[in-house]
């Protein structure tokens, strides 16, 4: 049940509101049924201001688009000028890229809520399970980055959902970054980038959206949500816009949750006549919960939800016979075949004499009532915008991210990132240079980005077929959690934050780059030259980067030794710092293994300098048709698939070759497309052939050579206001190679 209660504001401000329900129907973004001389031709340049004659008063207006469909209301992508491609703002016909352009009413149609949303926009994006919260998109199969009005945010893979209280519109951008933009932090598969709500100048205006109920499948839970939107001037040079957001809801399965508090501010200053000063700011906190859907899956089970139940037993034989089932006692040396019968490791078979079949509900999963997973983020941005002439301007944007996620998954997992923060500063200088029938727009400037993150993951063992679900399910709880120390088989502790664990460096142990405290230090030029003769618009660019990091283990507290499948309880707890390397020693002849090293840290840098170089062709057909070829060689950085930074763990054979690998992960695109606006601008259809060359895919986990070719068709119709219809095609053609 939905309730638009905008007149709980409208109220006292009528005026206002009727301005907002009847927008002018003139489209000056370039889309609509027609235009004022009569023309079928695509999209248009904006109306100008007014050009009133001396002699005889009379007003001229340029050319306009005319819709029936209220601005405020078309999906098409031809609706507005897209900024965070190229640098430029642009029709989406003039851009040599593949991008899928979402505008608010779209996003409102749609309901738009996480990154599993966006495959229905776009051709080649989609959303893997990623344990039920889908924070980022995969893009042409790679994981993707996410953006704010051009700028990128901290990366999480499944730790902290995206926020859409504060986006107006987004644009989906397939394939590594312009020269202006540069390569993406994390992979090489493309960006969304979130266009944040704007202020009102023209007057007051104010929505309150409430929802409340969900069903699905037979199932109906709770799940309540408002949203209050307001803004207007506060002078002529001063506008705001505030929006927010409370969730108090509960997901589709037990124990699961989906509660947020989003406050969103945005703030527009015309200092002087040259001078525009945009910021916003955003504070907002989730509790969600990891899904791994049921456990003992059989096909009787998808069929009819028949669930086989009963008491399981550790795997004896194979290569993962007992895979980590024994706690050892003191007195029992480390032996590859004396194992115990403590049921905490990750292969299990149900028990035959005892296994029996029950009807499982399907909101039946694998969580228990203390699982919970919780992220926060501040982030704010400030752009300044200096208009030097009528063709040259000065633009400055800042962003800062500071975050933080925690995940505690009684089945055998837990996540503790204390610290994930970005700051980037970006300086660009535009300018348009005529001469004669040649017309050039240059961007050129300087980019500064800075990123910490502090990580701890624990998913050493995650016996996921141990649980019986027929049961309750608080009998979810990894049950050798207290005798390895309050680990999930890691074997060390987080430092100062009770409950949580990390994944040991042992080699038997292993680890992750999940377990990581790096430090990443970007500095950059770019230049990027559009020449426009005629119909055509060649657009050179070239960027280089110099990158240094230091990555190292963060601080841990050991409690227990890993060898052949066991885990010893050391018998004192030994604190490991930041990058302390395999030298400290324990002796624990207790346990038959005399001196022995504890956790193996490690602490290395590096520095590289990237170039990238870029060179795209668009050729106007008409004013509603185009086609383009697009060249983009970028190095990027490869980091951990969960929460970005740097791919290095403790386990690497070479940390500093393992460091150098991911600061040099290349990116080669070729990309050709056409794009066109037919039925006087209520049809819009694109389609992308592209092959991408590139190193460390998340398709792999390892750094490896991808080659990936693909085709995508995308399609968007709106006839009237009453009817949208969309669709989108992708075949892709992947082949991992298996050497460096």
């Amino acid at each position: 049940m939905k309730l638009l209660l905008r007149s709980l504001l409208c109220g006292a401000t009528l005026g206002a509101c009727l301005h907002a329900d009847t927008s002018a129907t003139g489209n000056n973004s370039g889309s609509g049924s027609g235009t004022a001389d009569g023309s079928s031709g695509g999209p248009v340049a904006p109306a100008s201001a007014p050009a009133t004659s001396t002699q005889d008063q009379i007003t001229r207006l340029d050319a306009f688009t005319v819709s029936d469909v209220p601005l405020s209301d078309q999906v098409l992508p031809t609706v507005r000028p897209v900024g965070d491609v190229m640098g430029d703002a642009e029709s989406v016909l003039d851009i040599p890229r593949s991008v899928t352009s979402v505008n608010a009413a779209w996003m409102q149609d749609r309901m738009v809520k996480n990154a599993m949303d966006f495959g229905q926009f776009s051709a080649g994006v989609y959303s893997a399970a990623q344990y039920g919260i889908p924070a980022v998109p995969f893009i042409r199969g790679d994981l993707a980055q996410m953006y704010f009005d051009g700028q990128i945010i901290p990366f999480t893979r499944n730790s902290t959902p995206p926020s859409f209280n504060g986006v107006e519109a987004l644009d989906i951008v397939k394939g590594p970054g312009s020269a202006v933009y540069g390569p993406q932090g994390e992979g090489a598969g493309g960006y969304v980038d979130f266009v944040t709500k704007a202020p009102y100048f023209d007057g007051f205006q104010g929505d309150l959206t409430v929802t409340y109920g969900s069903w699905t499948s037979g199932h109906s839970y709770s799940n309540p949500e408002a949203t209050l939107d307001f803004g207007g001037p506060i002078s002529k040079k001063l506008a705001y816009r505030v929006s927010y957001l409370s969730r108090y809801g509960d997901g589709y399965y037990i124990n699961d949750h989906d509660q947020t508090q989003d406050l969103y501010a945005a703030l527009t200053y015309l200092a002087t006549a040259n001078l525009t000063v945009e910021a916003w700011g955003q504070i907002y906190s989730d509790r969600t919960n990891e899904i791994t859907g049921a456990n003992r899956v059989t096909q009787q089970f998808i069929w009819n939800g028949s669930y086989i139940a009963g008491p399981a037993s550790p795997v004896t034989s194979g290569p993962n016979a007992y895979f980590g089932y024994d706690i050892a006692a003191p007195g029992t040396p480390p032996s590859p075949t004396n194992y115990g019968v403590n049921a905490d490791g990750s292969y299990s078979n149900v028990d035959a004499d005892t296994a029996h079949v029950v009807k499982l509900p399907a909101y039946d999963a694998l969580i228990g009532p203390s699982d919970t997973a919780r992220s926060r983020l501040m982030q704010f941005q400030v752009k300044e915008t200096l208009q030097l002439s009528d063709v040259a301007n000065l633009i400055n944007r800042t962003y800062f991210g500071l975050g933080s996620s925690d995940k505690f998954e009684t089945y055998g997992y837990d996540e503790y990132v204390p610290r994930q923060q970005s700051i980037q500063d970006r300086l660009e200088f535009h300018d348009t240079v005529n001469s004669g029938p040649i017309s050039q727009q240059i961007i050129t400037g300087v980019d500064f980005r800075y990123q910490e993150l502090i990580s701890y993951q624990d998913f050493t063992t995650e016996p996921f077929s141990v649980y019986d679900l027929s049961q309750p399910l608080r009998n979810v709880f990894y049950p050798g959690y207290y005798n390895e120390g309050e680990t999930w088989g890691g074997g060390v502790q987080v430092p100062g934050a009770p409950g949580f664990a990390g994944n040991a460096s042992s080699p038997d142990a292993g680890s992750s780059s999940g377990n990581q405290w790096s430090y990443i230090y970007d500095s950059a030029a770019f230049v990027q030259d559009a020449i426009k003769w005629g119909n055509m618009t060649l657009t050179p660019g070239y960027r280089f980067d110099h990158i240094y990091a230091d990555t190292a283990n963060p601080p841990v507290v050991e409690v227990a030794y890993e060898a052949f499948y066991t885990v010893y309880p050391l018998t004192t707890p030994v604190y490991i710092p930041r990058g302390r390397s395999s030298s400290v020693w324990v002796d624990e002849s207790a346990y038959g293994l005399g001196n022995h090293p504890t956790y193996e840290g490690y602490d290395v840098w590096d520095a590289k300098n990237d170039q990238s170089y870029f060179l795209s062709d668009v050729f106007k057909l008409t004013d509603a048709a185009s086609v383009y070829a697009t060249y983009d060689h970028v190095d990027a950085i490869l980091g951990s698939a969960n929460f970005g930074g740097v791919n290095v763990s403790g386990t690497d054979a070479d940390p500093k070759l393992a460091l150098d690998h991911s600061l040099t992960t290349k990116s080669t695109l070729y990309e050709v497309g056409y794009k066109q606006s037919f039925l006087h601008n209520t049809l819009y259809a694109s389609a992308a052939l592209f092959q991408q060359l590139k190193y460390g895919s998340e398709m792999t986990g390892q750094v490896y050579p991808i080659k990936d070719d693909g085709l995508e068709l995308e399609a968007v119709w709106q006839p009237n206001r009453l009817w949208t219809v969309n669709g989108n095609f992708t075949y892709q053609d992947a082949t991992a190679f298996g050497d460096y």
